[in-house]
């Protein structure tokens, strides 16, 4: 279930894109997509996102020196 006012969040096999033959699991086949999700969408998203959001993290990260031997 997700948030308030915000769809669920989408299972964890779903990061990956669709497997060429069925990944038996004790849920079932981990390359199925629920009823309703849109695998190729979702990973067309985050294919967007991703970039954005590590682009705005490293730019906000401190600096560190690096370690000298």
């Amino acid at each position: 279930m997700g948030r308030a006012g915000q769809p669920p969040s989408p299972p964890i096999p779903s990061l990956m894109d669709t497997p060429s033959t069925p990944i038996a699991s004790e849920d079932g086949d981990i390359g199925a997509n629920p009823p309703g999700f849109d695998r190729q969408a979702f990973l067309q998203q985050l294919k967007r996102e991703l970039p954005v959001f590590f682009d705005k993290a490293f730019r906000q990260a401190p600096r560190r020196r690096a370690l000298t031997a």
